[in-house]
């Protein structure tokens, strides 16, 4: 980004750069953020070309997210004449950068999230609503290990510590037990109902690849690790009818166009 920026910043009437795409969707908000929001408002940016698959180019070389060229000119204002080359085939539209605060870079995708937002917007509501934040429970990745936030973890239950923690040990799901009064943070959800989704997951860019990590039920008196997050429900009946969403191509499509990659 500092490449794009020093470019801008001599004021040229054109300038072109080819760079990863990654910046369309990751990085971390105080590293890339700043830098996505001014691009994406950028209405000088008259032309752009994306490569979905980096070989096409650099075969040589690993690219996560491919790469694109852009063209700015400081005499044009208006939307983008944008192209995507992916399996061989291209196709060219027009388009606003700024549509969503990332660049869902295939457009197909681009208007089915916004048929959906859409609907979500008339009240249909969202995952997004029903999902926790990060480290959600307060309980660190490796509980029994933490240096700034370590916790009593049991391979088996006892009169003391018998609510389940799920966790990941040495890259493996497991279920311990810890002392309920330990947790502090959202401890009014942790006799409902659950379903614990992995807070990250990567495959690469090769196809087919699974998009989001599997999910867990958990039934009351149960909490996770910050390795998950998680929504809560009423019955087992209504947790697992989430998790049977979460594994439709509809949901995997969305959360691939618009997740944030750190």
């Amino acid at each position: 980004q500092h490449f794009v920026e020093s470019a801008h910043a001599v004021n040229p009437t054109i300038s072109t750069l080819i760079m990863p795409s990654k910046w369309f969707t990751s990085g971390r908000e105080h590293l890339l953020g700043e830098f996505r929001q001014k691009m994406l408002n950028n209405r000088s940016i008259q032309n752009m070309v994306v490569y979905s698959d980096f070989r096409d180019i650099f075969p040589d070389v690993n690219i996560k997210g491919g790469l694109c060229y852009y063209q700015y000119n400081s005499n044009y204002s208006g939307d983008c004449s944008y192209k995507l080359i992916q399996g061989g085939k291209s196709s060219v539209c027009s388009r606003r950068l700024n549509e969503y605060d990332v660049l869902i870079q295939n457009p197909t995708l681009a208007a089915i999230v916004k048929k959906i937002a859409n609907s979500a917007n008339n009240g249909e509501g969202s995952v997004a609503s029903i999902i926790s934040n990060d480290t959600p429970f307060g309980i660190p990745t490796n509980p029994a290990t933490s240096k700034k936030n370590p916790y009593d973890v049991f391979n088996d239950a006892s009169d003391d510590h018998n609510t389940q923690l799920f966790y990941l040990d040495k890259a493996k799901r497991k279920i311990a037990y810890i002392n309920r009064n330990d947790v502090k943070k959202n401890a009014q959800d942790i006799d409902f109902h659950k379903v614990f989704i992995p807070a990250a997951y990567g495959a690469g860019e090769d196809f087919p690849h699974q998009i989001v990590g599997r999910p867990e039920y958990a039934e009351p008196n149960s909490v996770c690790s910050q390795t998950y997050l998680y929504a809560t429900f009423q019955s087992e009946e209504e947790a697992k009818n989430f998790i049977s969403y979460l594994k439709t191509k509809t949901f995997r499509a969305l959360v691939w166009a618009c997740r944030i990659e750190q």
